[in-house]
């Protein structure tokens, strides 16, 4: 329930959340079995996304912990839950070469984009791969080609690899 910040000595230099203490989707101190992160260095911000017990991705200061902003899908509070929510887990969050954050929603195979805006974040659109994957879904990470045309999106359930087109955000296999 804790992400770490380490110095190159072991030196924990700091902690966001706590072991053993779960927060909830509208909790801003504590995390829920966090997924992946994101440190955006230049802004001194990290991306969490916090999806096995929670549904949403938040982010900190890099340096004093402080919370800074939180969304949900399609950019809405993490807690307002409905059909069209971030499942369980919210797998992976990742920045794209124009700056967005791209969500990796495993079980809706799906890939959001946003737009970071102050307090939160603005939908910008979304691509879904392997339709009707069941069970873990299709959506576990998220990756870029060299020249950044493509986004690779490895399917642990279907063992493959889908490919979209960054610009148009097309499956093209």
């Amino acid at each position: 329930n804790a992400v770490l910040k380490f110095a190159p000595s072991g030196e924990l230099l700091l902690r966001i959340g706590q072991r053993g203490k779960a927060g909830n989707d509208d909790d801003t101190k504590f995390l829920d079995r966090p997924t992946s992160c994101y440190h955006d260095t230049a802004t001194r911000e990290v991306f969490i996304s916090d999806g096995y017990g929670n549904h949403r991705v938040i982010s900190f200061n890099a340096d004093t912990g402080e919370f800074i902003r939180m969304w949900g899908a399609y950019g809405k509070k993490p807690s307002d839950l409905d059909e069209n929510s971030f499942a369980n887990p919210v797998h992976k969050v990742k920045p794209d070469v124009d700056g967005h954050i791209l969500v990796a929603d495993r079980i809706k195979n799906r890939i959001q984009e946003f737009e970071l805006v102050p307090g939160g974040a603005r939908y910008i659109r979304e691509v879904t791969v392997g339709p009707g994957t069941g069970l873990f879904g299709a959506a576990f990470d998220i990756g870029f080609s060299p020249d950044n045309k493509y986004i690779y999106v490895p399917d642990g359930v279907s063992f493959r690899i889908w490919i979209i087109d960054r610009e148009s955000f097309e499956v093209l296999g």
